[in-house]
């Protein structure tokens, strides 16, 4: 279950990238979902903005760690 959640984490968060890419975006917003199973990893990206040229699973893109439930969303100028 845990493996599953986490790459089906992954595929979402590789499609928003694409898709933002194919639309012109530069940058996303990294979102984490806060709450008390928030990691500190996670509460630490949150609200942070990057460059979808260095996006990399695992650094700056979710997912960050099994189970994860974090989020990428568009940053539009």
């Amino acid at each position: 279950e845990r493996l599953v959640r986490t790459e089906t984490n992954y595929v979402i968060n590789q499609g928003h990238l694409n898709g933002y890419r194919d639309a012109g975006v530069e940058q996303y917003e990294f979102l984490a979902f806060i709450d008390n199973r928030t990691s500190r990893q996670c509460k630490h990206l949150d609200n942070h903005v990057f460059n979808i040229r260095d996006a990399q699973a695992g650094t700056n893109l979710p997912p960050m760690h099994p189970n994860c439930r974090s989020t990428i969303i568009p940053v539009i100028k």
